[in-house]
């Protein structure tokens, strides 16, 4: 019996099979495509591509063949059709996910900002247009600087523009859609990486909340939003509040991050985005001893145990791969380098927990 973890090639799927195999659990690991050589006693699968109409019969053959008890998905184009398909695959396994008609409000940004304003909690102005009239009146009138980001998903960091013009926002606008995204644009909150927050939880099937975790980001790549390259360890009561009222809306089962800006102008915090599936840094709550894997393996399989309750706080996370670049971009754009450059060497002080670019795994997948 074992845990199916998807998106086998990411780190993130090689963070929770480390966790898991700590703790004696076996895992098959399952990707588009499989290793050119394998290292390691790791078993792996291919699936087929997430987008074709027979992804979830693939899904099902692997977990029947391979005695899985739960599926661990990482991405959001994995996420989306397992949760639609949940009665399919609940034949054969357990999948740690909320129902469709719920998941998909987490999944589109617009109906979480709905849902979010419903419950008092902060959100930015956010716009969505359904002609191109609309949106040319709306670009007449705006106050810019202003956001423009996929509705959809967590998005790639590329597909994220801060625009400044009449113009920026018109070609951006047509930019994203004719890469397949369905755009919305979203009042530009002022500021830097350090007023990022994330809330990282995991709800039971009784959607109860199981653990949580936060962090704050010193960094991330890019900067105008993308991973955490440098984050550490904090607890904010309010954005456990907003986190337990959204979710608990939701009904939700399975893991979760949820993130939230400070914005300066009014001290409060504004949700930005759920990512309704693990997050990169997961290797970061795992070292402060949270540890998510474990824990949803026992919350899918009805299993008795003990979640930390509380963690390891001010503890630095570096993803120093994307870190480096990081910083050569905040000193290629500021007039103050002593600053960013004793800000850097402060941020790597302390206790922390480095996460690293494989580079034999990249050659291994490519």
């Amino acid at each position: 019996m074992s845990v199916l973890l998807t998106n086998s090639s990411w780190k993130i799927s090689k963070e929770a099979a480390k966790s898991l195999h700590k703790k004696s659990v076996s895992t098959v690991a399952a990707d588009v495509s499989q290793p050119i050589f394998n290292l390691t006693n790791q078993k792996y699968v291919k699936y087929l591509s997430p987008t074709t109409e027979n992804f979830i019969d693939s899904v099902y053959e692997i977990c029947l063949e391979n005695n899985v008890e739960t599926v661990f998905p990482m991405s959001d184009d994995v996420v989306i059709p397992l949760s639609k398909n949940k009665p399919i695959l609940n034949e054969v396994c357990d999948v740690p996910l909320s129902d469709y008609d719920y998941l998909i409000k987490a999944h589109d940004k617009f109906q979480t900002f709905d849902l979010a304003r419903s419950l008092n909690v902060p959100v930015p102005e956010t716009f969505i247009f359904s002609d191109y009239d609309e949106l040319i009146e709306f670009s007449a009138i705006a106050t810019y600087p202003l956001i423009i980001k996929p509705r959809m998903g967590g998005g790639a960091a590329r597909s994220i523009h801060i625009v400044t013009s009449k113009d920026e926002l018109v070609n951006f606008y047509y930019e994203l859609i004719a890469d397949g995204h369905l755009p919305m644009i979203q009042e530009y909150i002022p500021g830097s990486s350090e007023q990022m927050y994330m809330i990282n939880v995991l709800y039971d099937k009784n959607h109860e909340l199981v653990s949580f975790f936060m962090a704050k980001k010193i960094r991330e790549y890019p900067h105008t939003g993308g991973v955490t390259t440098c984050g550490v360890s904090i607890f904010e009561q309010i954005l456990l509040d907003y986190a337990k009222k959204i979710f608990s809306s939701l009904k939700w089962y399975g893991v979760a991050e949820i993130e939230f800006k400070l914005d300066l102008r009014d001290n409060c915090f504004k949700l930005i985005e759920i990512n309704p599936r693990f997050w990169q840094y997961l290797k970061h709550p795992i070292a402060c001893g949270v540890d998510f894997p474990f824990y949803l393996y026992n919350v899918s399989l009805g299993y008795d145990f003990e979640a930390n309750t509380s963690y390891d706080m001010n503890v630095k996370f570096i993803n120093f791969y994307k870190d480096v670049p990081s910083v050569i971009n905040q000193l290629l754009g500021s007039n103050n380098k002593k600053k960013i450059i004793n800000s850097t060497i402060s941020s790597y002080t302390g206790k922390k927990v480095f996460s690293s670019k494989d580079l034999l795994n990249t050659f291994i997948w490519r």
